[in-house]
């Protein structure tokens, strides 16, 4: 019997060992699923973010699109007030100096570049 006693505190101590091995392991287990879930909030928190930083990227880019054309139309209507005020101001000099044909012609262009 001796031998068989042996050989069953062997057997229990090896089944010792597996159990602590087996709780050491189930323990790891439950933290990194624990820092799993961690790190999925935090993905899923960056992932509103992101979603909230590309739709106010959205609405900047269709802002600048807007105030583009509104500067192309700015900039078309300055042209059109230069190409206008040039002859209003020879208009106004030639009416200043009494010189008729001058004031014929300045006016001519400013029927020709002044439109409503």
């Amino acid at each position: 019997m001796n031998g068989t006693r042996k050989t069953t505190v062997v057997l229990a101590i090896v089944l010792g060992v597996l159990v602590a091995a087996t709780g050491v392991f189930v323990t790891l287990y439950l933290i990194e699923r624990s820092a799993t879930a961690e790190v999925d909030g935090q993905v899923a928190v960056t992932e509103r973010e992101l979603a909230g930083a590309r739709d106010r990227l959205s609405t900047v880019r269709s802002n600048m699109d807007k105030l583009a054309d509104e500067e192309r139309d700015l900039v078309d209507a300055g042209d059109a007030l230069r190409a206008c005020a040039e002859p209003t101001g020879d208009a106004l000099r030639a009416g200043r100096t009494g010189d008729d044909p001058a004031l014929a012609a300045a006016v001519d262009q400013m029927l020709l570049h002044c439109t409503r």
